[in-house]
């Protein structure tokens, strides 16, 4: 009792920000103080369930006089490297170039595990696979051709956080897994613009929840909620975002594992994306019922393809939320970009 009553007191004494401006003023400043000898950091992450690994490097630009991260396109970074090893890099023919020829290998592939009698794998065969990367090298090359340097991104980030603090009122102090938080809250916020991608959903923000720890003003999580509009209905999507594991990383304090849960997305799909969605875990069963029956080297192909598409439909909860869960596996400060 008397050692409760003396934390209490303690945690009375010390200053403390009143308000939510004060809050998010406290949270940019500790950011500021962490980020001041960085001029770059890579995090490497994967999908839960995911072996591939990314990295993603961050890079120190000043905009408006203020000092911010930018997220580095892949296809920048490599082009650099390339250069520092005295290589010509790859450009968007080249990467066509060779797409084609995955294309082409995985058609002689198929052909030929069909010929010595191996089942067949919906959407799962060499050709399938083959295709995917001639997917990937072509989306890099068309990367290349419209290649965006994540500046307006980092301006974009810090407005909309400066329109936030704005509206943010302070609605008290709640826990968050096992730490204390701030718990800020804006609503109403119809009037702020969101420009989607050509082709993309219209979504209207309605409330932003944010819940900012107590000792290193880090965020903890975030509740977007809003409306989505897209072929003439409208569906309520809320967005959650929470971080956890927070380590330290040479100055930085970063989360190590992160994880989105978006609710609603099942009420925003038309009726084909439901029939496919179907038909995607159809055929993930059928394949892996097949699996045992295939050749040894065919089931080793096989298999990566398998693992991308169970952490993809697993993510789809049965009610109807998408979760994703996103693993750290390491974060570099001031190293450069990545070498691969």
């Amino acid at each position: 009792m008397l050692s409760a009553l003396t934390f209490s007191l303690l945690v009375g004494a010390l200053p403390a920000p009143q308000d939510a401006q004060a809050i998010l003023e406290t949270a940019r400043e500790k950011q500021a103080e962490r980020q001041a000898t960085v001029d770059d950091y890579t995090v490497v992450q994967r999908i839960a369930g995911v072996p591939q690994e990314t990295p993603l490097y961050y890079e120190k630009v000043v905009i408006d006089g203020r000092p911010l991260f930018r997220l580095v396109p892949t296809t920048e970074w490599s082009r650099r490297n390339a250069e520092a090893q005295g290589q010509p890099p790859l450009t968007p023919e080249a990467l066509e170039v060779w797409a084609d020829a995955y294309e082409q290998t995985g058609d002689v592939l198929s052909d030929e595990m069909r010929k010595g009698g191996a089942p067949p794998l919906p959407g799962l065969d060499p050709r399938a696979m083959m295709y995917d990367n001639a997917t990937f090298l072509r989306a890099a090359a068309r990367g290349q051709r419209e290649e965006v340097d994540g500046r307006a991104d980092a301006a974009g980030a810090a407005s909309g956080m400066a329109q936030f603090a704005e509206r943010a009122r302070l609605v008290g102090r709640e826990t968050v897994g096992d730490r204390p938080a701030f718990h800020l809250r804006a609503e109403d916020l119809r009037d702020i613009a969101l420009d989607p991608p050509d082709g993309e959903a219209e979504f209207t923000l309605g409330s932003i929840s944010l819940w900012i720890d107590t000792e290193h003003y880090v965020p903890l999580r975030m509740v977007v909620e809003g409306e989505m509009t897209a072929e003439g209905r409208t569906t309520p999507i809320t967005i959650e975002k929470r971080d956890e594991g927070y380590r330290p990383a040479g100055p930085l304090y970063e989360s190590r594992r992160q994880v989105m849960r978006i609710t609603g997305l099942m009420g925003a799909m038309t009726d084909k994306e439901r029939r496919d969605l179907e038909k995607a875990r159809s055929d993930l069963e059928k394949a892996e019922a097949q699996m045992a029956d295939m050749p040894e080297m065919a089931r080793r192909m096989m298999e990566g393809q398998l693992e991308r598409a169970r952490a993809q439909l697993a993510a789809m909860s049965e009610d109807g939320a998408f979760e994703t869960v996103v693993e750290v596996v390491r974060i570099a400060v001031n190293e450069g970009p990545p070498t691969s």
